[in-house]
């Protein structure tokens, strides 16, 4: 069942999950399709390099979970990771305070996109090692922040800088500023719902009902498939783009 994280961004099940490097490690976490996840991760990147190595690998990093002791946590989502857990263990404030203030000089680099467990909710819990995407900002400002990193900003990738489907929203079709994918409704979906049936009649007969449920995720694979896209199920620019919207 899909819930609501404490960031505002639903839970997502294991086959919507991006597995993304940290840059200058061999670590890969589980996250968010979304550019939110590449955000997140390069935050991990960035913490890596100018404040602390991460060393631990699988048993000191998290990401993604699919369930999880509160119910409304962020690794539901893929929008929470913990970094250096076992030196920073949950409740107690260990972290130096040199070193606090470089976390928040990072957070300001990455214009309140990331939360930080230590203080973002008012200190109880304390938390550390977690870091998350910020609540209530909107969605296309990772969008917008994740091509000014891959463009080069703080110099962490190069022209090769790893790019998933969402790059630019197209507003018209996706008001709400997101992806297109399993538990989303409105407009937007009704609209993408009736042009699959529209188009690709042999294999799409959905009812336009607006809710992106698991009939319109198969047909969106199917025509990802077909058009030889990502197949993932999610509707995002490049999906959206070849089917015209």
């Amino acid at each position: 069942m899909m819930v609501t994280t404490e960031n505002g961004w639903e839970s997502i099940p294991p086959s919507k999950v991006v597995r993304r490097g940290i840059t200058g490690t061999n670590i890969v976490l589980p996250l968010h399709p979304h550019d939110c996840g590449f955000v997140l991760i390069s935050f991990a990147a960035m913490y890596n390099r100018d404040i602390e190595p991460l060393t631990g690998g699988a048993s000191d990093e998290g990401g993604y979970t699919e369930t999880n002791s509160v119910y409304t946590s962020n690794h539901k989502s893929g929008t929470g990771i913990d970094l250096n857990w076992n030196k920073y263990p949950f409740r107690k404030k260990t972290m130096p305070a040199e070193r606090v203030g470089r976390v928040k000089q990072l957070q300001v680099g990455f214009r309140g996109l990331i939360d930080w467990g230590r203080d973002c909710w008012g200190g109880n819990p304390v938390d550390e090692m977690h870091y998350q995407v910020a609540k209530g900002r909107p969605m296309q400002a990772y969008v917008d922040f994740a091509n000014e990193l891959r463009a080069g900003l703080f110099g962490l990738y190069g022209a090769t800088a790893p790019t998933l489907d969402p790059v630019v929203v197209p507003p018209a079709l996706n008001p709400f500023g997101g992806l297109l994918m399993r538990g989303t409704s409105g407009d937007a979906v009704r609209r993408l719902q009736e042009r699959l049936n529209r188009d690709y009649p042999r294999y799409s007969r959905l009812a336009a009902d607006g809710d992106f449920g698991p009939a319109t995720e198969h047909v969106v694979r199917e025509f990802q498939r077909r058009a030889g896209l990502l197949v993932d199920g999610i509707a995002g620019p490049a999906t959206l783009k070849a089917l015209g919207l």
